[in-house]
């Protein structure tokens, strides 16, 4: 499942804002995460960068996105796997 929506809403980054930081229309966005569409390969790496994610982390794993913790707790193959924000590597 897509977490595109749920990492914007822990991090209180709006659609829009995205958007604009893409240079993408907001209507972009909204497709990846309605999965209508998926970005190019740029707007993954930019994505990656100002949400501070793997792309992995954005389409593929269950991610704990508490903002409050400085650690995401990912569960991929039911392994639990702690990185810290600043090692993800992008």
């Amino acid at each position: 499942m897509n977490n595109l929506k749920n990492i914007l809403i822990a991090r209180g980054i709006k659609e829009s804002w995205l958007a604009k930081q893409l240079g993408v229309t907001n209507q972009a966005v909204t497709n990846w995460i309605k999965e209508y569409s998926f970005p190019r390969k740029q707007n993954l790496k930019g994505i990656s960068k100002i949400l501070n994610v793997t792309v992995d982390e954005i389409f593929f794993n269950d991610i704990n996105t508490n903002t409050d913790d400085d650690s995401y707790d990912i569960d991929t193959n039911n392994n639990k796997n702690k990185y810290e924000k600043a090692n993800i590597k992008k």
